[in-house]
């Protein structure tokens, strides 16, 4: 069966076919008495009776189920379901479990999800109960979703509508519909999601189902956020929630909640963002929904990690961690441990970050998790290599290339290939950085922007360390115009100059390589972009009145959209490649590769559009053009502009004058500069 390799959480409502929504409810009487040959008359009577009953309980429980009241469910259902297994009706006992099933997969169990729908379908169609096939299919379908078996789902949902009855087929079709928009989602194929998200929500409409033109809507909001348009996605998010509250369906409003926590954190908006994923974590624990509590928990995690609170980040990954080990996500917990383990190194704490990096190797060893051990094994050699224990370090970087050639992935290559040059620039072996790198030349350029940037800065500093100032300065250039082309889809300018903080040592190898070849001006436009282009921001907003600095014409947002394509599809062609070559869908693959690179070709050719309009709202984007001279310009007489640029070993301070540029550099390092 195949896991996810990586918990990539995307906030959706997916919806199930409920019984209190069908009016079919009576199986077909000869399939029925045929496991019921030796029971008399009376007792078939009295089976009858307990089955209407049933269906009473089968109702209170599905809406106490909508109402994610899940403990209610468990209470009313349990006794129910050894009733129908000591009376032999097998009717009830297969609609019991289908929804014990559905609640199971929403509380986190998914094994329990499957074993349970599985056991109701089973059940289903030995006694040939037909009326009930489309909702077993539809709750196996969303569960193998869950568990990333997305052409199993798509089988089930086609399954799901094949044995709709013909009262309930056209609310059938809306939900199979909004289904699929869910996995195309997934899949990154955002056209194909959003024209079967708006079928949902048409179908949903002419059904008079107004829960699933909620969660229609939801979901479409959600793929805003996703394709780079964050705040439309807020105003119809909020309005859902609205009404999820007014429907009292409250599974549904944490997954709105989820969304709306994105959207703001992808505008830059931290402390909203921080608030309502803090609504939906506490509702999804009042409700006992744990995948969702812990899935919510890692985007709060991230968002505070983002914000430089490493400490808030941490205790959060803890949070998750123990939940996700809870309900046996041995993956997903280790993955929490691992993400431990790169913040505590980030801080500086070597014993910290090497205890979880091997807490989370034996996690995903224990369950043999061949992607997330390589991610942790070079993960330990970066750290075991910093600690001075080499014979460790080459361990594991044997290890993880093992694994890299079993794996057989683009992707496990360029970590491997990264970590290695790393360790090499480490070790000041600039011409062994450059080898190692020039073997995975085209594998580090054909995925995303933000695995190119590192490669560049490695390549910087050999060349620097040989002395071949001239290709030093334009591989410094190349990766920080990979780190601005994914800053310039960050959101606010706090979320740039986050982003660019994070990604301090592309501008620092600019700077320091065009001081050494004498470019004060363009080593003053590199410390620029290490602030977010904060200078080029206030001088736009100068002159441009207030508002316009933030104008976007077609050309911006569609380097956004483009830009947030090129990550998703990176992260599914990542998360694709996870799976053993013999599991893996070659179709699948080969289609991700040619959208990425037909996405990042538009991509460039939309940047150059922008390069070429010479507008102002390239100076948001990083426009080398209005650099250091446009600032200078911008300057009385009488006015000097002081920048500090803080490197490893140096801080460089710069003078700015109309009539020039000067830099002036103290050997202080930065440790104990702080």
């Amino acid at each position: 069966m195949r896991q996810r390799a990586a918990h990539v959480y995307l906030t959706i409502v997916a919806v199930v076919v409920c019984y209190a929504c069908s009016p079919s409810r009576d199986p077909p009487e000869s399939n029925d008495s045929d496991r019921s040959d030796s029971l008399s008359t009376a007792a078939t009577s009295d089976r009858g009776a307990a089955r209407s009953g049933t269906d009473y309980v089968l109702e209170i429980a599905t809406e106490l189920y909508r109402g994610g009241e899940f403990d209610s469910v468990h209470v009313l259902l349990k006794p129910a379901l050894g009733r129908a297994r000591a009376q032999h009706d097998s009717v009830s006992e297969a609609r019991i479990l289908t929804v014990l099933g559905l609640t199971a997969r929403l509380e986190g169990d998914l094994a329990a999800a499957r074993e349970l729908g599985q056991t109701a379908l089973d059940l289903k169609l030995e006694i040939g109960l037909e009326s009930e096939l489309s909702r077993s299919y539809n709750a196996l379908g969303l569960v193998a979703w869950d568990e990333a078996r997305r052409d199993d789902a798509l089988e089930l949902f086609d399954k799901t509508l094949e044995y709709a009855t013909d009262s309930s087929k056209e609310r059938t079709k809306a939900v199979v519909s909004i289904n699929r928009g869910l996995i195309y989602q997934d899949l990154a194929e955002f056209d194909e999601a959003r024209a079967a998200l708006e079928q949902g929500r048409d179908l949903g409409e002419s059904v008079g189902d107004f829960r699933l033109v909620g969660a229609a809507v939801s979901n479409l909001a959600g793929l805003q956020v996703w394709t780079g348009d964050p705040g439309t996605a807020i105003t119809t998010l909020q309005r859902a929630i609205h009404y999820f509250d007014s429907l009292d369906i409250a599974p549904y409003k944490i997954n709105a909640l989820g969304q709306l926590g994105t959207a703001y954190a992808a505008l830059g908006e931290i402390s909203s963002a921080i608030v309502v994923l803090d609504s939906a974590i506490g509702l999804a624990r009042e409700l006992g929904m744990r995948m969702e509590q812990a899935s919510n928990i890692e985007v709060l995690a991230e968002v505070h990690r983002l914000a430089g609170n490493h400490t808030r980040a941490l205790s959060l990954y803890g949070q998750a961690e123990e939940l996700n080990e809870e309900m046996g996500l041995i993956e997903q917990t280790g993955a929490d441990q691992r993400s431990r383990a790169e913040i505590y190194a980030a801080v500086g704490d070597s014993t910290l970050a090497l205890e979880f990096a091997r807490r989370a190797l034996a996690t995903h060893e224990s369950v043999e998790a061949r992607w997330e051990e390589l991610s942790d094994h070079v993960l330990l050699a970066d750290l075991e290599h910093r600690a001075g224990n080499r014979d460790a370090s080459r361990a594991h970087m044997a290890a993880a290339k093992r694994l890299a050639v079993d794996c057989d992935a683009r992707t496990a290559w360029t970590d491997v290939v990264l970590a290695e040059a790393r360790i090499a620039d480490r070790d000041e072996r600039p011409r062994d950085v450059l080898a190692v790198l020039r073997g995975a030349t085209a594998d580090l350029s054909a995925g995303g922007y933000d695995t190119e940037w590192e490669s560049e800065v490695l390549r910087a500093r050999a060349y620097s360390a040989l002395g071949q100032g001239d290709s030093a300065v334009a591989a410094a250039s190349r990766a920080v115009a990979a780190v601005e082309r994914v800053r310039s889809g960050a959101g606010s300018g706090m979320l740039r100059a986050t982003y660019a903080s994070m990604r301090s040592e592309a501008y620092e190898a600019h700077v320091l390589t065009s001081l050494d070849l004498g470019d004060v001006e363009a080593a003053f436009d590199a410390a620029d972009r290490s602030r977010g282009r904060s200078l080029l921001e206030w001088i736009v907003a100068r002159e441009a009145g207030d508002g316009e600095a933030t104008v976007r014409n077609s050309n911006v947002r569609e380097t956004e959209r483009l830009l947030q394509l090129v990550g998703m599809l990176t992260t599914q062609l990542r998360e694709e490649e996870s799976y053993p070559p013999g599991e893996r869908d070659t179709e699948l693959l080969e289609d991700l590769r040619s959208r990425l690179a037909e996405a990042r070709s538009d991509y460039e050719a939309v940047s150059a559009r922008l390069d070429e309009s010479g507008t102002v709202e390239l100076a948001l984007l990083g426009d080398v053009a209005k650099g250091a001279g446009h600032i200078r310009d911008c300057l009385a007489p009488d006015e000097a502009l002081l920048l500090f640029f803080v490197a490893a070993d140096e801080v460089v301070k710069f003078v700015a004058t109309r009539s020039g540029i000067d830099a002036f550099r103290s050997p202080v390092d930065r440790d104990v500069l702080a």
